[in-house]
């Protein structure tokens, strides 16, 4: 039997208070002050999805973003941290471990909302979910690039900044 609309919005809340809650929870607790930032960033974009689907729920268009917002605000966090800071980047246990939950979370609430794209007709919802599954796929890479950044600072400048060496003579 296929989920009612109703039921898809119930979950598709409840998806992102959690995520909400482990966003928050993740910042609280970073030891780096770059993912923390990162982390509480996330946790706005999912506030931001509770809103969309509350406006759904009660009947209105919800105002949505892209993932390209969400990028714009956290570019040049990494880029832009002091390089003392940057020396001293490495991260803890609990960071990666946060991150790598992240992850996959991200992943599963994406698969959830592009088979519900799939499946319904209503295009107001279509529209909605397949935004929230760019934004978590979205969301998903950007924890990635975070666990990058944090285990192999050097490398990320070289692949994000598209540093090249040049041999001398």
């Amino acid at each position: 039997m296929a989920e009612t609309k109703q039921q898809i919005l119930d979950t598709a809340l409840k998806l992102e208070q959690d995520g909400h809650a482990f966003y928050m929870d993740a910042a609280n607790s970073a030891s780096n002050p770059l993912a923390k930032k990162m982390y509480q960033s996330l946790a706005a974009d999912e506030q931001k999805h509770m809103e969309w689907i509350q406006a759904l729920l009660e009947g209105r268009t919800p105002g949505m973003t892209r993932i390209s917002d969400t990028y714009e605000r956290l570019r040049g966090i990494f880029a832009d941290a002091p390089e003392s800071l940057r020396k001293e980047v490495k991260a803890a246990a609990g960071d990666q471990a946060s991150l790598t939950i992240g992850m996959n979370m991200e992943d599963k609430s994406a698969a959830a909302y592009q088979k519900w794209s799939d499946e319904t007709a209503d295009s107001q919802l279509k529209a909605l979910l397949a935004n929230l599954a760019e934004f978590e796929r979205g969301h998903r890479r950007i924890l990635e690039n975070t666990l990058e950044y944090l285990d192999k600072t050097g490398d990320w400048f070289m692949v994000e900044e598209q540093w090249n060496f040049e041999g001398g003579a």
